[in-house]
């Protein structure tokens, strides 16, 4: 508002950066469009929430079929189409075809509906074993690799902490892929297991057309750590820092029981009020796995 209490409006799309300042220099936590604002003419407070450059792509439909194109090259040609800046691991495998027998993907464009682009990348991240996230205005497309800046949490370093385990995944997963290779005019069956006694827990089918042994056995495993991952959590609340990354490496110690391991970190929120200060939120899963 300006002085006459006049709400003046910025050109649309309204793009909102939020930084922090500390020791005199700023960092940049978040940025991109604003989704809604909201006015309290009484309390004269504005209230902006928005998501970061990814809305871009969740935004955007597509039913391309990307044929004769690599995961990487969608990752690219998405990056710019959006005046994103691409941070890509080039991958070979062509997606639009099933090998050389001619048949589009139509799991892609799910048989001709549209779907949004981000889901197209996270459905290429799946099926290379690769992440995909925006940082800023820069589109990543990796394999999954810790940071290597590892951190030690303890609960004496902590407001409050939570530690839970799923009793389920505990006790055992198997996962099985199964696959028919048009290739290879045979049918392709791996297994990739976790748990104490799988065979007595639970057991999870995935179908995927036209696999290799390698592959097949690949994405059982990748599979089975994403499920095993999941057994042990950790959430904790500390005073903020700027350090504290997703996919950073973390250690916990200090509690006396078996959760003392090393953890990844998948979430930080961070919060500031005036009453409480400056304060995140972290959750963290387990790393450990080990295929029996």
């Amino acid at each position: 508002m300006d002085g006459s209490n006049t709400l003046i409006w910025p050109a649309l799309p309204i793009e909102i950066a939020i930084s922090i300042g500390l020791d005199g220099t700023w960092y940049s936590l978040i940025s991109g469009h604003a989704d809604t604002i909201e006015i309290d003419p009484v309390s004269r407070i504005v209230c902006v929430s928005g998501r970061d450059a990814t809305a871009i792509l969740i935004s955007s439909q597509t039913s391309e079929s990307f044929e004769n194109l690599t995961s990487s090259d969608v990752a690219g040609m998405l990056a710019q189409r959006h005046g994103l800046i691409a941070s890509v691991t080039p991958t070979t495998t062509l997606i639009g075809r099933f090998y050389q027998d001619g048949h589009t993907r139509s799991a892609l464009s799910q048989h001709g509906r549209a779907t949004t682009e981000w889901d197209v990348l996270c459905w290429l991240a799946q099926i290379e074993g690769y992440e995909v996230w925006v940082a800023g205005n820069v589109l990543n497309f990796h394999p999954p690799v810790a940071l290597q800046n590892g951190f030690i949490i303890s609960p004496d370093l902590c407001i409050s902490m939570q530690l839970a385990r799923d009793m389920g995944i505990g006790l055992g997963i198997i996962v099985e892929v199964q696959s028919w290779n048009s290739a290879a005019q045979m049918v392709i069956t791996q297994q990739a297991s976790y748990g104490a006694e799988p065979a007595a827990g639970q057991k999870m089918i995935a179908l995927r057309p036209n696999l290799s042994t390698t592959e097949a056995l690949s994405l059982a495993q990748r599979t089975v750590a994403v499920a095993a991952s999941h057994e042990r959590t950790l959430t904790y609340e500390i005073p903020a820092d700027l350090a504290t990354m997703p996919r950073a490496n973390l250690t916990l110690q200090g509690t006396g029981t078996d959760f003392d391991g090393e953890y990844v970190i998948f979430e930080v929120e961070r919060r500031y009020s005036t009453r409480h200060g400056f304060t995140q939120q972290v959750l963290a899963r387990q790393s450990a796995w080990t295929n029996s």
